[in-house]
């Protein structure tokens, strides 16, 4: 493996991580188990726009010879800091690159003075949730949502 790349970049480069983005919908699409609709449906555009809602976004690519491999995009609202979205190439986990990812994303919410922070783990993904406990993130409460595909009949 070649040297790692990281650069921390505004919203304008949002476009650049679409490729490992669609690589993140559709790693959670097989694993889901209630909701893959959710992310048969779900675009990078609708996404982005979702995204370029919140007042400040930081987007932290890990490039190898110029080709994104991983980001994660975290954002501020307010006190709140949020990991929104966070994804690394198959071939390049577990080499260190999403714990840096993470550790440049906290470093950044903690510069924004975002007090509390956040990271979502869908349905399905429960494997990661060790990582984000590694860097001080811990569970707070479950939340449910009705599945249209899964709803009784009236």
């Amino acid at each position: 493996m070649a040297d790692v790349m990281y650069l921390e970049l505004g919203a304008d480069y949002l476009d650049m991580i679409r490729p490992l983005w669609e690589g993140l919908n559709e790693h959670h699409l097989v694993r889901s188990p209630n909701f893959r609709q959710h992310y048969e449906q779900m675009t990078f555009e609708v996404r982005k726009r979702d995204l370029l809602k919140k007042p400040q976004l930081r987007v932290i690519l890990a490039a190898e010879e110029g080709r994104p491999i991983g980001y994660c995009v975290c954002t501020i609202d307010g006190e709140t800091g949020e990991i929104d979205s966070i994804f690394v190439e198959e071939a390049y986990r577990r080499s260190g690159i999403g714990e840096e990812l993470m550790r440049r994303a906290i470093a950044w919410l903690d510069a924004g003075n975002a007090r509390k922070k956040i990271v979502a783990v869908a349905a399905g993904n429960e494997a990661a949730i060790p990582f984000y406990e590694s860097f001080g993130f811990l569970p707070r409460m479950t939340v449910l949502q009705m599945s249209e595909e899964r709803r009784p009949a009236d």
